[in-house]
């Protein structure tokens, strides 16, 4: 017999707790489980939730990295209203502050990440270009269409997005 009030309680005490929201249903199999039992067990089994399985509470951040690099590094207006409607002008103008001198330290490794890039295919290299452009070759656009084939779209847009390109691009984003 399903316990419909419990596992509305456990679901309530999850949000409180900083659960994602798309994580929430999972406390319902909590209790279907019988992993909890009663409303007193709740809060020590939040606690243990939040250690057996963490990407239930995932850390959340209010705003997108990407978003405002292309904002304010690149001058993207369309993409700088985006942001300002997601988060508010209080915190639109505290981010603009933030990324006013580049991209903050603390960003550049979510963004960047720690990975070599060398052997990315939408970067700006002689070897993934025409000779006396910047646009991709041959090579680079059967790479890259390997990759998509591989990865997916998501992963492979963030492959991209990682050397500052999209997909789709013809033409390499210039390389500092």
């Amino acid at each position: 017999m399903r316990k419909f009030l419990l596992e509305a309680q456990l679901k309530e005490a999850a949000a409180l707790a900083g659960c994602l929201e798309s994580a929430i249903n999972d406390f319902e199999l909590d209790v279907q489980d019988h992993r909890v039992t009663s409303a007193a067990e709740i809060p020590a089994w939040i606690e243990k939730a939040k250690e057996q399985f963490p990407h239930r509470f995932a850390v959340q951040s209010d705003y997108d990295a990407a978003l405002c690099q292309s904002a304010f590094i690149r001058g993207n207006k369309t993409d700088e209203s985006r942001l300002y409607l997601a988060v508010g002008e209080k915190r639109f103008n505290e981010l603009k502050a933030q990324w006013a001198g580049g991209v903050p330290e603390s960003e550049k490794k979510r963004l960047n990440g720690s990975a070599d890039h060398s052997t990315n295919p939408w970067r700006g290299t002689p070897d993934n270009l025409e000779p006396g452009s910047n646009r991709y070759s041959a090579a680079a656009f059967k790479a890259q269409v390997s990759v998509v084939r591989a990865l997916g779209p998501e992963k492979s847009a963030a492959l991209a997005a990682a050397c500052g390109a999209k997909l789709g691009d013809v033409r390499a984003p210039r390389v500092a």
